[in-house]
């Protein structure tokens, strides 16, 4: 019996060697699979920062392109009160020069027609007669 038990003792150890062999297996295999997956996700973390770097520099640029449109958008808008007055004044000054201009020779042409019409009007008869 002793014989019996040494063997089964044996046999039970080489069972245990074995399954401490597989299992020592197993955990350097899921030991490769986490190192690959810590290894990708930082890669994935250096990826995100890096795409924050890039979003904080096109925020901080998009700040100064609008800062610089509002300062342009001031002066147009100072341009344009401007062009809006100068148009009105020179369309009062050139809309009142034109209408005294044409009222004038409206009166002047009324005066010569009033006074000297019938010495043209005699005239063309003395012609049209002859």
């Amino acid at each position: 019996m002793i014989e019996v038990n040494l063997d089964n003792d044996k046999y039970q150890k080489d069972n245990e060697m074995r399954q401490l062999a597989k299992d020592s297996r197993d955990l350097k295999e899921i030991c490769l699979e986490l190192n690959a997956i810590i290894h990708e996700q930082d890669q994935e973390f250096h990826d995100i920062e890096n795409n924050l770097d890039k979003a904080y520099v096109s925020i901080l640029d998009t700040n100064k392109r609008l800062d610089k449109t509002k300062k342009l958008m001031k002066k147009n808008l100072l341009l344009k009160t401007v062009a809006v007055v100068g148009l009105g004044v020179a369309g009062s000054l050139s809309g009142g020069l034109l209408g005294g201009y044409l009222l004038g020779h409206t009166i002047v042409g009324g005066v010569i027609g009033l006074f000297g019409g019938g010495s043209i009007f005699s005239s063309a008869a003395v012609l049209i007669n002859s």
